[in-house]
């Protein structure tokens, strides 16, 4: 296969940490590491020097977001979170805009 589609979900990422679970992934799939060097770096008192998967092919296609905007795009969240602030503000504007119509 040409291309291989991966997700990986998290609530951070350190930086370089995807490309280097990938190149590890890689190395375990073809043999040339064994399946214990990930359980060996997944021990918090134990460091691995891994190597950096090449960024040539990697494509990040978007942020997913937990919590209350859980399973939306960044398009949807912040959509969400602009009609939010609209719709608390619009009665604040509305009540000025009429206190200054009295006014006049």
């Amino acid at each position: 296969r040409e291309w291989l589609a991966i997700s990986v979900v998290a609530n951070s990422f350190l930086t370089h940490q995807i490309r280097k679970m990938l190149a590890t992934a890689a190395l375990v799939s073809q043999g040339i590491v064994p399946f214990e060097f990930i359980e060996a770096a997944l021990m918090s008192k134990v460091t691995c020097d891994t190597p950096k998967f090449p960024p040539f092919g990697l494509i990040f296609l978007r942020p997913w977001f937990g919590g209350p905007h859980d399973g939306e795009a960044v398009e949807q969240a912040l959509e969400k979170a602009v009609n939010h602030s609209i719709e608390t503000w619009l009665p604040g504007i509305r009540r000025a805009v009429l206190a200054e119509d009295a006014e006049a």
